[in-house]
């Protein structure tokens, strides 16, 4: 995971299809992951290596343990929707 307040950080997958209740709104499909994350780090992109494993998507606030939709979830969901494996940013 590479997010905006924690930066870089190693973990591993906890659970699969886990559902959040993030702010009164259900998040389905969720995957646990077994760091802590903070605020600001939602939108981070989970990856193994060069492979994207997903998008942080919300944090337990008491535990501070982050959940995160998975690539192939979000794939399916949202048509149109691709992945850049490279960048021409900055």
């Amino acid at each position: 995971m590479s997010g905006w307040a924690t930066g870089y950080k190693c973990g591993t997958l906890r659970d699969r299809d886990v559902t959040v209740n993030a702010s009164g709104v259900h998040l389905y499909h969720q995957r646990q992951w077994s760091d802590k994350v903070n605020f600001g780090d939602s939108g981070a992109p989970m990856f193994n290596g060069g492979l994207a494993k997903g998008v942080m998507s919300s944090m337990d606030v008491n535990t501070q343990i982050g959940y995160y939709s998975h690539i192939g979830y979000l794939a399916s969901y949202f048509s149109g929707f691709s992945v850049a494996t490279t960048s021409n940013c900055c």
